[in-house]
């Protein structure tokens, strides 16, 4: 098991593949030459803006946290008296001078963030899954460009002769077995090709700008986790800052009032971005899909979109996915998403990993 907690899947036949069993024929000498010619994507100062942006909403939302609600930093008591509340207790419900109140709140809350700040991490320095450099998904002209690689010396002893390449069930509109231009490498079930990575990326979910890397096998787990995280947070953030709200709006004070105003809204806002995402990926999860296959096979409206049942008749992409082909059962799905232990489901590693 993999410290995301995935195990891999067997491939389900919900494809026909009638095809003689042959290695598919290796990349023609007009489409090597196409793929070198390719325009690459530039690395441009302005990925990391989308990255920037939520690194400092973070800090703003939590810096504003610790000098609106720690003791030392709240309102003195003087200015919470009104007519029929006791002295230095706030109108709107929270006592300001309780001490254990605001150490357990302030733990619960760092705790939610340092979790936030975790998974973040992981989500933009793992990478989300390459095609692996090995046999059968390297082509010739991958391995004479890399004559020492695992892949060229297992291809010299012969150990690949008489084998069959199993390159997946999904298959390209003519049945020929999917493959990428630019990578020069066949693409097993559920990979895709991301420009922006410049790489083909295993069980691909999505692109994400924020995080400034692909969603796929790798760390999706990671990408669930900071969306878990990340609504908890905010959205405790809400309910505990809702009354200096309050009394912010109601007499502003300091230019801590303000800060707190625009905080709030902002963070209320964002709390309703981030749990419906959450919901979104719940969703994904209990079906066993990805984003890309949500929108672009269940969602399509392309007539074109057709397969080959297993009785040779087509049938429109949307129909095929109905169901998705990669539904394990929604027990098995969470477990090939956060691993198979309950305990360690919602932390950044696996009880594998203690032991490696």
């Amino acid at each position: 098991m993999s410290g995301n907690g995935k195990d891999a899947d067997p491939s389900p036949p919900f494809i026909a593949d009638n095809s003689p069993p042959i290695t598919p024929p290796l990349f023609s000498t007009q489409e090597i030459n196409r793929a070198i010619t390719l325009p690459k994507e530039k690395e441009k100062c302005g990925r990391y803006a989308p990255m920037s942006i939520l690194c400092f909403v973070l800090i703003f939302l939590y810096t504003t946290f610790l000098l609106g609600y720690l003791p030392g930093y709240v309102r003195d008591a003087n200015t919470l008296t009104r007519p029929g509340y006791a002295k230095n207790v706030d109108p709107y419900g929270v006592v300001v001078n309780n001490i254990e109140h605001h150490r357990i709140v302030t733990l619960v809350l760092s705790g939610l963030y340092v979790m936030v700040l975790v998974n973040f991490c992981l989500c933009h320095f793992t990478r989300s899954g390459d095609v692996p450099n090995i046999w059968p998904w390297v082509t010739e002209e991958w391995i004479r460009k890399y004559p020492t690689s695992a892949a060229a010396v297992a291809e010299s002893m012969g150990e690949n002769r008489n084998k069959v390449a199993n390159r997946g069930y999904e298959r390209k509109r003519s049945g020929k077995e999917r493959k990428c231009r630019i990578c020069l490498k066949y693409k097993p079930d559920r990979s895709h090709h991301c420009r922006m990575c410049e790489t083909c990326v295993l069980e691909m979910d999505h692109h994400c700008p924020w995080i400034r890397n692909c969603v796929g096998y790798s760390n999706h787990k990671y990408f669930f986790l900071l969306l878990f995280y990340g609504s908890c947070s905010l959205n405790m953030f809400a309910v505990i800052m809702m009354s200096r709200f309050l009394q912010a709006t109601k007499s502003i004070f300091t230019w801590i009032d303000v800060v707190i105003i625009v905080a709030w809204l902002m963070d209320v806002m964002l709390a309703g971005v981030i749990t419906g995402f959450l919901v979104f990926h719940c969703y994904l999860l209990s079906g066993a899909y990805t984003t890309i296959e949500f929108c672009e096979k269940l969602r399509t409206k392309d007539s074109n979109k057709k397969h080959k049942t297993k009785d040779g008749q087509d049938i429109h992409t949307s129909e095929l996915y109905r169901e998705s082909p990669y539904n394990l059962g929604l027990c098995n799905n969470i477990c090939h998403l956060l691993g198979k232990s309950f305990f360690f489901c919602f932390v950044s590693f696996e009880l594998d990993d203690l032991f490696v």
